[in-house]
């Protein structure tokens, strides 16, 4: 995959970041990364683990990652992984106040 030229973030938890990129033909993809700020030995070892794991599992409800690799920030190597760009997340449902029922089909979907 040639690499991407990001677009600014969709989205931001404690330890990871997650931004919005494009290709060199164009094409969309988000990419989430450790922060350099949270980069620990166990953190890469759980990211490793999650990269496997969807690498792995062939499942509509499961992300797929494309690509994954290290790069370098403020001097600390960071661990990401490319995947597919979705239109949102639960929390972004959630947020805009879907249905208790919609919501719950949902939540079995994951469980």
């Amino acid at each position: 995959m040639p690499r991407p030229a990001g677009l600014g973030a969709l989205g931001e938890g404690g330890t990871g970041i997650v931004l919005k990129v494009r290709d060199q033909t164009g094409t969309l993809y988000a990419l989430k990364q450790l922060k350099p700020s949270a980069v620990t030995a166990e953190r890469r070892k759980r990211f490793a683990n999650e990269i496997r794991f969807c690498m792995q599992v062939a499942h509509p409800h499961v992300l797929r990652v494309l690509d994954h690799g290290i790069v370098r920030r403020e001097g600390i190597d960071c661990p990401f992984y490319v995947m597919p760009i979705y239109e949102g997340t639960l929390r972004t449902l959630i947020n805009k106040g879907i249905s208790a029922e919609r919501a719950l089909k949902f939540f079995k979907q994951i469980l």
